[in-house]
């Protein structure tokens, strides 16, 4: 109960695809005994359909040690969970917001499935940013792309700790063009933190749907954040193919770095 006292050691990690109850569950297992300690999900039938919870991410925000209090996770139906950890009490421990969502990955009245990792930093005059992407490759068909197929999207968001992030309308938005050669151009939009909660990259060139996509690990240097994205090929039987695009980003703004 002690926020400073001794830490108890323990296992974080969400439920994963196709589980019995579709919901996004948090486990949290004590690593001495196995015990589950907490299961958390938010209430309702709306986030309950198809779903679960993938990679999470955990940092201390509310004690001086270090320990990690709150844990930040994504889902199949691109929702951005904050999961409230805080002391000792496990009857206490929540669904950050008041069980809703910080943050909804859609583009086009779309969903967008994160089933990659997040990776955490200080944000901008306090609270936490987060880097992520969307998009999934675990399913038959999910390398048969169309010109109606949905556009992932590389995510860079502000948590400044009291209130969600209400979509793509308060991010600014970067583009991607072809500069021949093998490489590619970001443009260089500003991002005004006193209005704005961050930046998103839309993984298309012009109008061309490739069905390129995130699923990997961000990482985070010098001030920039990297992402590796795939685009897969259409090969049924044998190698498969594909390529990859590695992207390095401000990681303020989503300018190129």
């Amino acid at each position: 109960s002690d926020p400073d006292g001794p830490p108890r050691f323990v296992a974080l990690f969400g439920n994963g695809v196709n589980s019995s109850t579709g919901r996004p569950v948090l486990y949290v297992v004590d690593i001495q005994t196995g015990q589950v300690l907490k299961r958390l999900y938010p209430a309702g039938t709306k986030y309950a359909i198809a779903n679960g919870l993938n990679h999470v991410t955990a940092v201390g925000l509310y004690n001086s040690s270090g320990l990690a209090d709150t844990v930040y996770g994504g889902d199949m139906q691109g929702n951005i969970w904050r999961f409230d950890l805080r002391g000792g009490d496990t009857t206490a421990w929540n669904v950050g917001l008041s069980g809703s969502p910080l943050f909804t990955a859609i583009r086009s009245a779309v969903a967008q499935p994160i089933t990659g990792a997040i990776e955490a930093s200080a944000g901008p005059g306090g609270g936490v940013s987060l880097f992520f992407g969307t998009g999934r490759y675990f399913t038959a068909d999910d390398n048969a792309v169309t010109r109606n197929s949905p556009v992932q999207t590389l995510y860079g968001i502000w948590d400044n700790l009291s209130s969600a992030v209400c979509g793509r309308d308060v991010l600014v938005g970067q583009t991607v063009s072809s500069a021949g050669g093998g490489f590619r151009d970001i443009s260089g939009n500003p991002v005004d933190y006193a209005t704005q909660r961050g930046w998103y990259v839309d993984l298309i060139v012009g109008t061309d749907v490739e069905g390129e996509r995130f699923f990997g690990y961000p990482t985070l240097q010098g001030g920039n954040v990297m992402f590796t994205t795939y685009v897969p090929g259409q090969t049924v039987c044998g190698t498969g193919g594909g390529v990859n695009w590695r992207y390095r980003l401000n990681m303020l703004t989503g300018q190129p770095a």
